[in-house]
C-alpha cells in the first residue's frame, strides 16, 4: 500500500507544479499581452548582454589602427 500512496503523492505534486506554471503563463499573457518566453529570465538576459559586450570588444580589437 505504501507504493501506491507514494505514487499518488508524486502525481499530486507534479500536477500542482504543472498547474501553477500554466497559471503563471496565463497571468503573464493577460497582463503583458504576449506569452511568457521559456528561458528568458534575469540570468539569460545577463548572459546575452555579456555575449554582446564580448563580441563588440573582439570586433573593436581586431580592427587595425
Amino acid at each position: 500500500m505504501g507504493d501506491i500512496e507514494s505514487i499518488s503523492t508524486i502525481g499530486n505534486h507534479s500536477w500542482h507544479a504543472f498547474r501553477d506554471g500554466e497559471c503563471s503563463g496565463f497571468i503573464h499573457k493577460a497582463t503583458h499581452g504576449w506569452p511568457k518566453h521559456i528561458d528568458n529570465n534575469v540570468w539569460d538576459v545577463a548572459m546575452e548582454r555579456r555575449d554582446k559586450k564580448l563580441m563588440e570588444m573582439l570586433s573593436s580589437s581586431s580592427t587595425p589602427n
